[in-house]
């Protein structure tokens, strides 16, 4: 928020002391050296254009020389402008040439003093020379090719030889060259101006404290910086981030360190002020950013005008920059008034929220507002700063004394940047609290569910694993993905061989059976797969170690595991009926319709009780058999299907397709099969009937018989088959009834 050397005066130059106040009030005393400090603002002081070292031994006379007395007060500016009739227009592009001036003054001494004395200087400048008695004690004339550096200082402490002391009057002359237009040129400041002790005058020039001040300006400035990088959507930490840094940066080059850095005062000057534009634009973003969290309008023309007064103050000549420096001072007021506004219209919303969500009284909602609200953080560093920088504003367009609490008045104002942030490191802080509690709790219960899990799974392993059923899992191509050890115990495969395997692979399809029957299990499959409806079916599974394969009765059915489908399928050994062994006889009659599954499951059915006096290879072939010639009733009795036809559809891959057309022909889709079952101690008798046409029968089986061993095809040797495995395979004379006979004992 503030401005140039001068106002650097106008923020950080040198505070008066304390202590050069009461030295003042006892400079006119005839003192030692040794004991006491000289004020210089209180002697006649001796100026005039030009410079001669014949002039620099002696108090000057004469109409040439200007005599400008002593101040009272200890308060005197010696600007060059102001003691020429030098008179620059405002905002004139064009600077006035370096020219050379004198100033002589006296001081009086009654003795020599023992300490090395010095001369402090509050500012001197453009360039100059200082003399002693008539003896050059300190230069800062620096010659380029460009012509003299400028080498103006502040709080210069200058150390001489005390031996170059005279008793009683003492001469000192200050040979000065600068732009006569450059408030800079001459004795810009007020005070101090001071002989005295070296050893005394240093330790009034320490800034140890300032400089700790402005560090924290700077590491504000990174921490929050940081904190923008991590989370980009604060800008407001950006803009405060920038905020400090540029404060550091503006208050650095006030103090003396600066001269170790950069010798150039010009190029000092020059970042003086750009720091000071960037000051009050840096601000109101700030607060535009955490309170409406945006740039307003005035912001943006603020950041507008900072810009033009920026680009200028670059490439200017230093005198046109020092008119630029009075534009700033005087728009200084407009954006203390804006911050203040923002500041305090933020604070009454916050107010008024409290009384309507608390309902609590005037004053509490204030204090509240004021303690736990950003705003009520930054308004009290706020004003501060801002009656800090109207009164140093006053001093710099008035007496340039240096004094400077904006300094430390900034430091409120970051203070309470800095306290917005603890209250959020608070919040976040309870919430984590909060947070952590829950945490426990839910650690707990998860630990708590994960033992439960984990009984789970070891009582799930025990079912699954010490279940007698096979239980398998299979992918959506039918892929065997799990299995349990049970299928080693049934079947002899170790659970490592099956998995990868298609459940299709462990599926029997011995010489008897018919691919019929084969491709009727594979679409039961197939269509389960599709629709997802669970299934039931009697299958014939593989066995490593035998030629036998194992019936077992299968169901599958489709589950989600972790959001992917799967089958569960659950094989059963078809267990021996245990009434088996008090059956004698039965005799059964059924009449279905033309269904191939319901086929299959007939034949399962009514050969069911066989196994009490066949053993199971006899049983599973006169079970193939009955199915051959239920079939055969279906397909080609009842649905009228050639031997030619077939073989064309199956040729194809479209049998079963051509197979339901047929079944939803008007012709034949009322025709039904009759079977007729009887079992004895002796025998069983198989009687099917069909509603067709009938067949040659005798010509048929002659016809089998030669091609049995010729055929590649999956059909033509059911009536081999059949009679293979039963003793008597009797036709009537039409041929659509046939009779099977198995004898128990002959």
């Amino acid at each position: 928020m503030l401005a140039s050397n001068r106002m650097g005066e106008f923020l950080i130059a040198r505070r008066p002391r304390l202590k050069f106040r009461i030295l003042a009030l006892l400079a006119f005393l005839p003192l030692s050296l040794a004991a006491e400090t000289i004020d210089l603002t209180r002697n006649n002081i001796y100026f005039r254009t030009g410079f001669d070292p014949a002039w620099v031994a002696a108090i000057p006379h004469g109409q040439d020389w200007k005599n400008i007395p002593g101040s009272l007060n200890g308060n005197r500016r010696l600007q060059v402008r102001e003691l020429t009739e030098h008179r620059r227009s405002f905002l004139s592009w064009k600077g006035e040439k370096p020219e050379e001036y004198t100033f002589i003054t006296s001081f009086h001494l009654d003795q020599s003093p023992d300490a090395l004395p010095a001369l402090l200087a509050g500012r001197i400048g453009m360039n100059w020379e200082i003399y002693l008695n008539g003896k050059l004690i300190h230069s800062e004339m620096r010659p380029t090719p460009k012509g003299i550096q400028n080498r103006s200082r502040h709080n210069l402490l200058v150390p001489f030889d005390r031996h170059l002391l005279l008793k009683e009057q003492n001469i000192l002359c200050f040979r000065i060259v600068g732009d006569p237009d450059f408030e800079d040129t001459g004795f810009y400041r007020s005070t101090p101006y001071l002989i005295g002790s070296f050893h005394d005058l240093s330790g009034e020039m320490d800034d140890t404290i300032d400089l700790i001040v402005i560090s924290l300006y700077c590491f504000v400035g990174l921490f929050h910086l940081i904190l923008f990088l991590r989370r980009r959507t604060e800008r407001f930490n950006l803009f405060f981030a920038l905020f400090t840094i540029d404060l550091f940066v503006y208050f650095f080059q006030h103090t003396t360190r600066i001269y170790g850095i950069i010798s150039d005062s010009t190029l000092i000057y020059r970042i003086d002020i750009c720091s000071a534009l960037l000051i009050l634009p840096l601000a109101a973003s700030f607060l535009d950013s955490l309170f409406i969290l945006r740039l307003s309008t005035f912001t943006r023309f603020g950041w507008a005008f900072t810009a033009l007064l920026f680009g200028l103050c670059t490439i200017a000549p230093i005198t046109f920059v020092d008119d630029l420096l009075l534009i700033w001072q005087v728009s200084l007021p407009i954006g203390l008034v804006y911050c203040m506004f923002v500041i305090i219209r933020e604070l009454r919303n916050k107010v008024w929220e409290y009384l309507s969500i608390y309902s609590i009284s005037a004053p509490r909602a204030v204090l509240r507002a004021m303690v736990r609200s950003p705003a009520g953080n930054l308004l009290i560093g706020a004003l501060i700063c801002s009656v800090s920088a109207l009164f140093e504003l006053y001093d710099v367009l008035n007496e340039a004394r240096g004094i400077t609490p904006t300094l430390y008045a900034l430091l409120l104002f970051v203070g309470g940047g800095a306290l917005i942030l603890a209250n959020r490191i608070m919040e976040v802080h309870k919430k984590v609290e909060v947070l952590n509690l829950d945490l426990s709790d839910r650690l707990q219960e998860l630990q708590s569910a994960h033992e439960r899990i984990k009984h789970s799974e070891e009582k799930y392993k025990q079912l699954i694993e010490g279940s007698n059923e096979i239980i398998f899992t299979l992918d959506s191509g039918l892929i065997m993905r799990s299995l349990n050890r049970s299928v080693h115990r049934h079947l002899g495969f170790l659970v490592e061989e099956l998995i990868g395997q298609s459940f299709f692979d462990l599926l029997f399809q011995g010489d008897l059976e018919s691919g019929v029957a084969v491709d009727l299990v594979n679409r039961r499959i197939r269509d389960f797969v599709q629709d997802g409806q669970a299934i039931n079916l009697k299958v014939q599974l593989k066995a490593k170690y035998t030629q036998e394969p194992r019936e077992f009765s299968v169901r599958l059915e489709k589950i989600a595991v972790n959001g992917t489908m799967q089958i569960l399928g659950k094989a059963m050994v078809v267990i021996e009926d245990s009434l088996l062994r008090y059956f004698v006889r039965e005799n059964q009659k059924y009449v279905m319709g033309n269904y191939l599954t319901a086929a299959e499951e007939l034949c399962q059915r009514i050969v069911r009780n066989l196994e009490k006096y066949l053993d199971l290879s006899r049983v599973t072939a006169l079970r193939i058999g009955l199915r051959e010639m239920l079939i055969n009733a279906i397909e080609h009795g009842n649905l009228a299907i050639t031997y030619d036809e077939k073989t064309r559809e199956l040729s194809s891959g479209n049998y079963l397709e051509f197979i339901q057309t047929r079944q939803a022909d008007p012709t034949y889709r009322d025709r039904k099969v009759i079977v007729e079952y009887e079992l004895t101690t002796v025998s069983v008798i198989y009687t099917i009937t069909d509603d067709g046409a009938g067949f040659d029968h005798v010509a048929m089986k002659k016809r089998e018989a030669d091609a049995a061993d010729k055929i590649p095809e999956s059909h033509g040797r059911g009536i081999v088959v059949t009679a293979n495995a039963f003793d008597e395979v009797n036709y009537n004379a039409a041929g659509n009834s046939v009779k099977l006979i198995k004898h128990f004992r002959r």
